[in-house]
């Protein structure tokens, strides 16, 4: 698991089959850091014209 802020709890991940991406999980309680993160997957998603599903997943219980 990567932390990508305070919380401890962010993570992104990528599901592949065949060499291609068909969808990416941001984890994270939801705080600010996690919302920013989750908005930067979404640029670099759009940056690289990848349409794949985005899942944004805050209650991990």
């Amino acid at each position: 698991m990567s932390e990508c802020c305070c919380c401890g709890s962010s993570e992104s991940s990528a599901n592949e089959v065949s060499g291609k991406i068909e969808s990416v999980k941001v984890l994270g309680s939801g705080c600010k850091n996690c919302q920013s993160f989750h908005q930067n997957v979404i640029d670099a998603l759009a940056e690289l014209n990848l349409a794949v599903e985005l899942e944004y997943v805050t209650d991990m219980h």
